[in-house]
């Protein structure tokens, strides 16, 4: 739940910050999510994209070194379409929680379709 939380609460920061300043933030201090109180078991980074026709921003929730990798983790994708998608991953058995080959999809249907919530359809 930590981890969705925190991708969560970084879409709405992230909206705050860009319309405010008209661009997004790979900086999580700067879009005023808090360092503290720490994050338990998830580390957690915005990646912003590339130019055109790629993704907005991503926000990663993986878990923190040292902890079982059977930890799920959460990936929010923001798209310049404005439209947003949150996958939910459980790795494969000894690998690591990343979308894609090793992702497989948890008991709550895994992976939002894009403008989805959580596999829960809608915007």
């Amino acid at each position: 739940m930590e981890g969705e939380v925190a991708v969560r609460r970084v879409q709405t920061l992230e909206t705050e910050f860009f319309t405010e300043y008209g661009r997004y933030s790979s900086d999580l201090l700067s879009i005023g999510f808090p360092d503290r109180p720490a994050r338990k078991f998830y580390g957690l980074e915005i990646a912003l994209g590339a130019g055109e026709g790629a993704f907005a921003y991503e926000a990663k929730a993986t878990p923190n070194a040292g902890l079982p990798m059977e930890l799920d983790s959460w990936f929010l994708t923001k798209f310049d379409d404005g439209s947003t998608e949150l996958v939910h991953c459980f790795p494969a058995a000894g690998e690591a929680s990343v979308p894609g080959e090793a992702c497989q999809a948890g008991a709550d249907g895994g992976k939002g379709g894009k403008g989805g919530k959580g596999g829960k359809g809608g915007k």
